[in-house]
């Protein structure tokens, strides 16, 4: 399991942003790495053909996505004629999320052309995934304007992860005993105070920060590894040896880092 990307939508450097505190880093994306053949992809950022190299040459045989912020599904306009022009490329989301894809363009092109197949996604409902791997959405509470929005339990022969890069709140869901069902849990770590985003309001961009999330599961961490991405280009903890990394580490949690890697057995 690698985390190709790590960073909010806009990645780091970010478009129009004066300065960024955070370190480099290519919009949030994970992708499961076979000991042979195809890589199965979680979100589609605009980054993917930068984060394509850190897979190949493999091919890519699946994409899972999580909503529709441009972050997450942008990408996929790389599949099409122009660049990868793959065959019925399985894309796997919630019925929400691929009637959006098939009523607007150009997604709805890359779906007409068979560039793309929608395979549609029951949250609740495991699927596999090929080589030992099922993978099961689950609901989270986060911005709906024109998708809903799920995390994945990914599971490997020995190891499970929680990959959940967007969130409104932690509040009134189960979110820690999701948490701690699994033995790694990539989070949502837009934000690290509530003195962000510069320049607008956190209520318009909700995000749990993460002084927030480290409160919430300072008991989790003795039992799960827990790992922040989708790092805003305004988030100090994204700076390594920065004083907000050193205590993220102190706490017992980690910051993810594009090219971060996990194993979950008979699985890279």
């Amino acid at each position: 399991m690698v985390i190709l990307g790590s960073g909010q939508d806009g990645a780091v450097p970010q478009l129009g942003a004066e300065r960024s505190v955070a370190d480099p880093r290519t919009a949030s994306s994970l992708a499961v790495v076979p000991d042979a053949g195809p890589v199965v992809l979680f979100d589609a950022s605009p980054d993917v053909r930068i984060q394509w190299l850190t897979v190949a040459p493999r091919p890519i045989g699946a994409v899972f996505l999580t909503h529709g912020h441009m972050g997450h599904y942008a990408g996929l306009v790389q599949f099409g004629k122009e660049a990868a022009a793959t065959r019925e490329l399985p894309v796997h989301a919630t019925r929400r999320m691929l009637t959006y894809l098939d009523r607007n363009e150009p997604w709805r092109s890359l779906l007409f052309e068979r560039f793309l197949a929608d395979v549609p996604l029951d949250p609740g409902v495991p699927v596999s995934a090929g080589g030992g791997l099922t993978v099961s959405a689950t609901v989270v509470p986060h911005r709906s304007e024109f998708t809903d929005t799920v995390g994945f339990s990914i599971t490997g022969p020995e190891r499970s992860l929680l990959y959940l890069p967007d969130v409104d709140r932690w509040d009134g869901w189960d979110a820690a005993a999701t948490i701690a069902r699994h033995d790694i849990a990539i989070i949502d770590g837009t934000f690290w105070s509530d003195a962000e985003p510069p320049g607008r309001s956190l209520a318009d961009v909700p995000h749990p920060t993460i002084l927030d999330s480290m409160r919430h599961f300072a008991d989790l961490v003795d039992d799960v590894t827990i790992v922040f991405t989708h790092i805003n280009h305004s988030n100090p903890a994204g700076a390594a040896g920065s004083a907000e990394a050193t205590e993220v580490r102190r706490r017992g949690f980690r910051v993810a880092e594009d090219g971060m890697r996990f194993d979950l057995g008979g699985r890279a």
